[in-house]
C-alpha cells in the first residue's frame, strides 16, 4: 500500500462509517477512549494525532471489531494505512518494532538461529518443484518439525527444497508496506532461480501474505495437503482449535485442522471461526505493550478452561507460545506437533530467549525438544 493508497482506504472508512458503535463495544481497546474505527480515520487524516499513537499502535490487527460491520470497513486494513501514515508523517519511528523486521539483517529469529546453530542449508535445493516455506517462527523454535515436514512432502513429491525466508508481514504490521514489497521480491527472485511451481506454507500468515502475490508461483497451505492426503490422529481426549486471527474469514487453515483432528472429540469455545479472539500477539504487539498481550491470553485461556477441554490445538506457532505463556504445562499445542509426533518445548524455548537478550555471555545452548505424550 503506497501512502496515497494508504490515505484513500482512510478516506473510504470515514466516509463509509455508520458512527453505529459495534466496532467500539466489540473491542476494549476502541471502547477504552470511544472511538470507531471510522474516527480514527478520520483524525489521521487531520492528522489529529493526540490519543491516536497508543490506540493505532496497541491494536492486535485482529479485523474482529468489524466483523459484522454493517458498512463492510476493514479495520485491519485502516489500521495498517494509519500505522503506515503515523511512520511517514515522523509521529512515531516504525512503532518500535524494529527488533521484530523481517527480510533485514537482524532480527529476533535471525539471531536466535544464528545463537542456536539453526541451519537449513542442508535442505536447499538448487532445483525444485516445490518449496516448503515454514515460516520465521516455526524454524526457530522447531526445526525438528521443519524437518519432519519437509521429509513428508519430499516423499510426496520429487524434489523439495526449503527456504528458511520470511514473508515481511512484520513490515506491513509496522508500517513499512513498501519495504515489505522489497522482501517479496526478494523471495519471488530466490524462487525463481529454484523453478519452483509451488510454495507450501505452514504459518497462516505467511499463507495469507504470500498467496495470489507470487505470479505464476501457487501458494498452498500445508494444512490443506495433510487433509487431502487423509492425514488424520485421533485419541479420546476432548480438543478445542484456536482459530488464527489472519484465517478469520476464509477459515481455510482451520477448516483443515479440525478435519485433521476429526478422530478426536472437537468442541467449540465461545469465540471461534470469523469470531475468534486474538491470542494477545497480533499486530506485533508484544513489542509495544506486553502487559496487554499477557492479558489477552489470558482471556483466552478462560474460554478455553470454561469447554473443558485437554488441550487447545492451533495452526500459528506465535498463538502456540504466546497462549503457552497463559497456560499449564502441556495444554497448548500446535497441530504439526500431534501429526509428527514432535513436540516443542516451550520451556527450552523461553530459557533460549532469555539467553539470548538477557545474557549475552551465555554460552550457545542446544535447543532440546524432549518427547511428551498426548494419549491417543
Amino acid at each position: 500500500m503506497s501512502i496515497e493508497s494508504a490515505r484513500k482506504s482512510l478516506s473510504a472508512a470515514h466516509d463509509e462509517c455508520a458512527s453505529c458503535g459495534i466496532c467500539t463495544d466489540t473491542c476494549a481497546l476502541l471502547g477504552k477512549e470511544r472511538l470507531a474505527i471510522g474516527e480514527v480515520a478520520g483524525r489521521v487524516l487531520a492528522e489529529d494525532f493526540g490519543g491516536l499513537v497508543d490506540v493505532v499502535s496497541r491494536c492486535n490487527l485482529c479485523g474482529r471489531c468489524c466483523v459484522e460491520c454493517p458498512s463492510g470497513v476493514n479495520s485491519k486494513q485502516i489500521m495498517l494505512a494509519a500505522r503506515e501514515v503515523l511512520v511517514q508523517a515522523g509521529v512515531v519511528s516504525s512503532l518500535g518494532y524494529e527488533g521484530l523486521f523481517t527480510g533485514c539483517d537482524f532480527n529476533a529469529f535471525i539471531d536466535y538461529k544464528r545463537r542456536f546453530s539453526i541451519s537449513f542449508e542442508d535442505l536447499a535445493r538448487e532445483r525444485c518443484d516445490t518449496v516448503f516455506f515454514p515460516g520465521c517462527a516455526l524454524s526457530a523454535y522447531s526445526p525438528e518439525l521443519v524437518r519432519r515436514v519437509h521429509g513428508w512432502l519430499e516423499r510426496r513429491d520429487t524434489t523439495v527444497g526449503v527456504i528458511d525466508s520470511c514473508c515481511g508481514a512484520a513490515l506491513t504490521f509496522a508500517g513499512l508496506p513498501a519495504r515489505s514489497v522489497e522482501c517479496l521480491a526478494n523471495l519471488m527472485e530466490e524462487l525463481a532461480t529454484t523453478g519452483a511451481s509451488r510454495v507450501v506454507t505452514s504459518c497462516p500468515n505467511c499463507f495469507y501474505q504470500l498467496k495470489g502475490r507470487l505470479g505464476d508461483v501457487e501458494v498452498v497451505s500445508l494444512s490443506s495437503l495433510l487433509k487431502d492426503a487423509r492425514m488424520r490422529v485421533s485419541g479420546s481426549e476432548r480438543l478445542t482449535v484456536h482459530d488464527s486471527c489472519p484465517d478469520r474469514f476464509d477459515l481455510t487453515i482451520g477448516n483443515d485442522v479440525r478435519d485433521i483432528l476429526s478422530g478426536y472429540e472437537l468442541v467449540e469455545m465461545e469465540h471461534s471461526g470469523a469470531c475468534t479472539l486474538c491470542c494477545g500477539s497480533g499486530g506485533l504487539v508484544s513489542s509495544a505493550d506486553p502487559q496487554r498481550c499477557a492479558d489477552l491470553a489470558r482471556v483466552r485461556m478462560a474460554e478455553f478452561e470454561a469447554v473443558g477441554a485437554e488441550h487447545l490445538v492451533t495452526a500459528c506457532v506465535n498463538c502456540a507460545h504466546r497462549l503457552n505463556d497463559a497456560a499449564r504445562a502441556g495444554e497448548v499445542l500446535h497441530y504439526l506437533e500431534m501429526v509428527f509426533d514432535v513436540w516443542i518445548d516451550w520451556v527450552q524455548v523461553n530459557e533460549n530467549l532469555r539467553a539470548l537478550y538477557e545474557d549475552d555471555s551465555a554460552e550457545d545452548q542446544p535447543l532440546g525438544a524432549p518427547a511428551r505424550e498426548v494419549n491417543s
